[in-house]
């Protein structure tokens, strides 16, 4: 399974940065290779349409899951279009929350990394956009 996370540098101890389409890298982890693959963000300064154009990359990376602090709505509607697992609310740092996240969102058939349901969160079609607070800390996943 591939994981983007939106990120402040470009190794796995460097923070998630809390912007999906402003973010200063994309980290992402092959949790079937362990291969980690880094890249600036060449849209962290364009003038219009980052959110679709951050979008479009990830999923030309591959990867059935993001994690980030906060996805815009017009990059959400391209990966939910796309069954791609959005976690929102991720904070800790990189390697932490990419190793809590192996166990519990498992992709499908369709590509599509589904987790545990949790009261008050919602996946809309192939779309998981948690809100909570993914911490990647230990056994203590969300923050209430």
């Amino acid at each position: 399974m591939k994981i983007a996370v939106s990120a402040t540098g470009t190794g796995l101890d460097s923070s998630v940065d809390p912007s999906f389409e402003r973010c200063a890298y994309f980290v992402i982890v092959d949790t079937d290779s362990t291969a980690v693959k880094a890249t600036a963000n060449p849209f962290r300064e364009a003038v219009d349409a980052a959110e679709t154009q951050a979008a479009q990359w990830v999923l030309a990376q591959g990867v059935q899951v993001l994690m980030t602090g906060r996805c815009g709505p017009t990059a959400a509607t391209v990966l939910a279009d796309a069954d791609i697992c959005v976690i929102e609310g991720v904070f800790g740092n990189v390697g932490a929350v990419t190793a809590s996240v192996q166990g519990v969102v498992a992709p499908t058939t369709g590509g599509a990394g589904f987790g545990p349901r949790q009261p008050g969160r919602e996946s809309d079609g192939g779309l998981c956009r948690w809100v909570g607070g993914w911490r990647g800390q230990g056994d203590v996943r969300w923050r209430g």
